[in-house]
């Protein structure tokens, strides 16, 4: 708040207002916007991007050249399995029936629309998919669609969380330090075992995972819901 020259105010619908103020020149002054993708669509090559916020939509509406990287795994055959994996991520990762922003992108702007970027170029990153993909043992972690569901139940985030948001007490503190420190890039290897072993006792993260439980049949689709089975 320092740096734009404003105080910072208590009041969050004035923080917003500061924000909106002063990070929609910056959008509007960019000569490129950079963004990720949920999803691409090998059939039409269409490129999706799924969120509450209006952010990523800023970023690729309004400069004028777009780019997208995107991780390979992330392309589906076809445009209608876009159907399945919005509803998915949306339950999985925020528990709505359907985020605020279905962004499908298809290239540039036309000639006849009002906005969007004049170049969209998209690029599809391996660094090291094909061969994690090659490794039966490990391409399954290929499955994953990132929507976050396993940090809600990960005892690892959440220690971590607590710490930087000062939600756990001395004797918590004192007692995680030393694992926490590891994760925080401080000590070795060694000094995560505490933190391991805490979190092997807790391992939630099979059981919460959307792609998991539709894999092995806990979870069943219908069009225009996900649910588990009772």
């Amino acid at each position: 708040m320092r740096s734009w020259g404003r105080r910072r105010p208590d009041d969050v619908e004035a923080l917003t207002m500061i924000a909106r103020d002063v990070m929609r020149k910056l959008y509007c002054g960019a000569d490129i916007g950079i963004s990720g993708g949920n999803f691409a669509v090998a059939e039409t090559g269409m490129i999706s991007i799924t969120e509450n916020e209006g952010n990523a939509r800023l970023t690729t509406s309004l400069p004028k050249v777009h780019i997208a990287l995107i991780g390979m795994r992330k392309c589906l055959p076809r445009f209608g399995d876009l159907a399945l994996f919005f509803r998915c991520l949306a339950t999985a990762g925020a528990g709505q029936q359907l985020t605020c922003y279905q962004l499908i992108y298809s290239g540039p702007r036309r000639a006849d629309e009002p906005d969007g970027p004049d170049e969209l170029h998209v690029v599809l990153l391996d660094n090291g998919r094909t061969r994690l993909l090659a490794d039966a043992e490990q391409r399954d972690a290929l499955h994953c669609i990132r929507c976050g569901a396993c940090l809600n139940v990960c005892p690892i985030f959440e220690m971590w969380v607590g710490i930087r948001m000062g939600r756990l007490t001395r004797a918590d503190r004192q007692r995680d330090y030393s694992a926490l420190s590891w994760v925080a890039g401080i000590q070795t290897l060694s000094a995560a075992s505490s933190l391991v072993a805490r979190a092997a006792k807790r391992v939630r993260c099979g059981s919460i995972c959307i792609i998991i439980c539709c894999r092995t049949g806990e979870m069943r689709w219908r069009p225009g819901r996900v649910f588990l089975k009772s």
